[in-house]
């Protein structure tokens, strides 16, 4: 099924009512608008991916338009054809970023990567706390590995917490886990994916 919707509102209602597979917004840039279009549609647990072809993508916009859900960003003026593709990718639950903005995105993730794994706020025993968290290491299983009291790894591990601004051992270990993953793909293949 094809249709044209002239506003964001008409969009937000035509998506509730038609729910289809795809739907591609054009816009002159990746605005807030389309960004909460997107969020919208996506918030309603409607299935709908979302695919916006726009004249300009700086990264602070894409970065914010992959985190509210976009399957792909297609960049004008670009073939039809690549249009389609995009539409296509989306449809099938994959990725798609027109050239241009996936050596944007790289760019961004390869930053994130390394402010990650070599953060100046943490210490050299705070990053090996780090590591021992995300790979299931408990109070007493840090305080084993590391020869500290137990006293020692909570005041650590307080500091730590406080540094990154996490309130939980939840949070911590969250973090953990995706600070060790941005430790092992440091040299990997960035993807919208990672950005979530």
């Amino acid at each position: 099924m094809l249709g044209t919707v002239a506003d964001h509102l008409g969009v937000i209602r035509a998506v509730h009512i038609l729910q289809p597979d795809v739907l591609v917004l054009e816009s002159m840039r990746l605005s807030l608008s389309a960004v909460e279009v997107t969020q919208q549609v996506t918030a309603r647990g409607v299935q709908t991916r979302v695919v916006i072809v726009s004249m300009h993508a700086e990264q602070t916009s894409l970065i914010r338009a992959l985190r509210s859900g976009v399957a792909g960003v297609v960049l004008k003026p670009s073939d039809p054809a690549e249009v389609i593709h995009a539409v296509r990718e989306a449809a099938n639950g994959r990725y798609y970023l027109s050239p241009r903005l996936r050596h944007t995105l790289e760019r961004y993730a390869e930053r994130v990567r390394n402010s990650a794994t070599a953060d100046p706020r943490l210490t050299a025993v705070e990053r090996r706390i780090l590591e021992l968290v995300a790979t299931g290491h408990n109070v007493i299983g840090i305080s084993v590995r590391l020869s500290l009291t137990r006293t020692a790894v909570e005041a650590h591990r307080r500091t730590l917490m406080q540094k990154l601004g996490l309130r939980t051992q939840t949070d911590l270990a969250v973090y953990a886990l995706r600070w060790r993953s941005a430790v092992a793909q440091r040299r990997g293949p960035a993807s919208p994916l990672d950005l979530q």
